[in-house]
């Protein structure tokens, strides 16, 4: 495998699966996404088989996608209530669902850092913004605790009276722990 893509699909999103030797097991390319205008941003294992994938489509929301074991997609949608936005992380949360984890807004003002829980057929559970201020403030993950809770890394920029930072735009590094069953 040279990692050439097909003539005619440069620019087209593409997912590998490779084996243990590093060989070729299956690809899928996206269709009608490329990557000037959408962005992959995160791929996790689902238990019943197959992959949860997550990309930025040119409409600046968060589309999820869900692909079988042998890569073939079986549904893709578009997170409803957010004109912009970036998953970075995500990961099976122990009860079929997944907690996703970066960054989202409903408005073109503040970009809040986000995590959310959404079921195996991709519909949301909950969704919950984090942050204060008009900086940008983002999660790039998240991870389970021993004790069951989850617990997301990432920075803040805000610079509001409670915040971390009184330097706009200046990074603060951020560790957020939240309680399961938000």
């Amino acid at each position: 495998m040279d990692g050439d893509l097909p003539p005619g699909n440069e620019s087209r999103v593409w997912i590998l699966k490779l084996n243990s030797n590093g060989a070729l097991h299956w690809q899928y390319l996206m269709p009608g996404l490329d990557l000037i205008t959408n962005h992959f941003t995160a791929i996790t294992e689902v238990s019943t088989g197959g992959y949860l994938v997550a990309s930025q489509p040119a409409s600046r929301g968060i589309r999820l996608s869900k692909l079988d074991i042998g890569g073939s997609a079986l549904w893709s949608k578009e997170v409803i209530g957010l004109t912009e936005g970036v998953l970075y992380s995500m990961i099976p949360s122990g009860d079929g669902s997944f907690l996703l984890a970066g960054y989202g807004t409903s408005t073109f003002e503040n970009k809040n850092g986000r995590i959310m829980k959404v079921n195996e057929s991709g519909q949301m559970i909950w969704s919950k913004q984090f942050g204060v201020g008009g900086g940008m403030d983002q999660f790039y993950s998240i991870a389970q605790t021993d004790d069951g809770h989850f617990i997301a890394a990432g920075y803040s920029e805000s610079n509001a009276e409670g915040a971390t930072n009184h330097n706009l735009y200046a990074k603060d590094a951020w560790l957020l722990k939240v309680k399961t069953g938000y």
